[in-house]
């Protein structure tokens, strides 16, 4: 069975199909997946339309239960899929949203002790703790403006009433303050790597390059967020499963990319600057073993010349 960018569940019981287009969370699926999830049922054409378009699934039988013309089944389509994210009791729903508006409180307080202690500290205004302190900006707007968001969802039971213009921002800030804060961690370990394997290269950092890099860790999420899905970009392509999943009347707001939006956000989001932090702390591990391996190189010739 084909991946439609998650692991694909049949469902066979009628109320689970129609339960489907309530609510969803965190779906990841492409348009030539759907394409031949449908072709294989016998009842929609796959032809490609104009680009940028997609498919073209419009019924051309009465298995489906749908008209000519009418669209997309969605019972055949929410069929293929897996179902939606669990709903707990409202004493469940309570204690689980309690918990969690602890957890931006806690960020908020933790972030902004990091900031006054470098402010107030002359010694701790470095360059170094200038993406530190911008580290910690950034982790207090994923506390205020991503975690609320988050957690009225699951008060409300993954329902929505805050409009769609909303949910888009949401969605966007979502993405961008978690990639701002990837970006700084990856600036974190070029220093690290500089301050001990590059200590000359290291002292030429001036606070004008710096101040680039960080201009940088703002500017570019900017690209694989606000604009995209602004521009509904993340949808090219599976319209049909948006809108049978995800009803606009449905109230609910979910996160729903392609791949192309999945691929190209995952490499520059997480891959790449994972693989990238994992290479300088590799390399600053193994400049920590040698230096470590020459101290004891001299210790030991210089207790030998102390005994002589």
């Amino acid at each position: 069975m084909d991946r439609l960018g998650f692991q694909l569940d049949a469902l066979t019981s009628a109320s689970s199909q129609s339960n489907l287009r309530a609510a969803y969370n965190g779906v990841d699926v492409t348009s030539s997946s759907t394409a031949h999830v449908l072709a294989s049922s016998g009842n929609f054409s796959t032809k490609p339309t104009q680009p940028g378009n997609g498919y073209d699934i419009s019924p051309h039988g009465n298995g489906g239960g749908g008209a000519a013309g009418d669209g997309p089944d969605c019972d055949l389509v929410l069929s293929h899929v897996a179902g939606p994210p669990p709903s707990y009791s409202d004493p469940v729903r309570i204690i689980i949203s309690i918990v969690l508006i602890c957890v931006p409180i806690l960020t908020v307080f933790g972030n902004t002790v990091v900031i006054l202690a470098v402010i107030t500290h002359k010694r701790l205004r470095t360059i170094t703790n200038a993406f530190v302190v911008s580290l910690a900006v950034a982790d207090m707007c994923v506390a205020l403006f991503v975690m609320p968001f988050s957690i009225y969802q699951q008060i409300n039971n993954k329902q929505w009433f805050l409009g769609e213009v909303l949910c888009k921002l949401s969605s966007s800030l979502d993405v961008m303050m978690c990639t701002v804060s990837i970006f700084h961690l990856s600036c974190l370990a070029v220093d690290r790597y500089l301050a001990i394997c590059r200590p000359f290269l290291h002292e030429r950092l001036t606070v004008k390059l710096i101040s680039i890099m960080l201009v940088l860790c703002w500017i570019t999420p900017i690209f694989i967020s606000f604009i995209p899905i602004l521009n509904g970009w993340n949808h090219k392509g599976i319209e049909h499963i948006v809108a049978c999943a995800f009803p606009i009347e449905a109230d609910i707001c979910v996160f729903v990319v392609n791949l192309p939006f999945a691929i190209i956000c995952s490499l520059i989001a997480f891959y790449i600057p994972v693989v990238f932090m994992g290479v300088c702390n590799a390399k600053i591990y193994m400049a920590a073993i040698k230096q470590a391996h020459q101290i004891r190189t001299l210790e030991a010739a210089g207790s030998h010349n102390h005994y002589r």
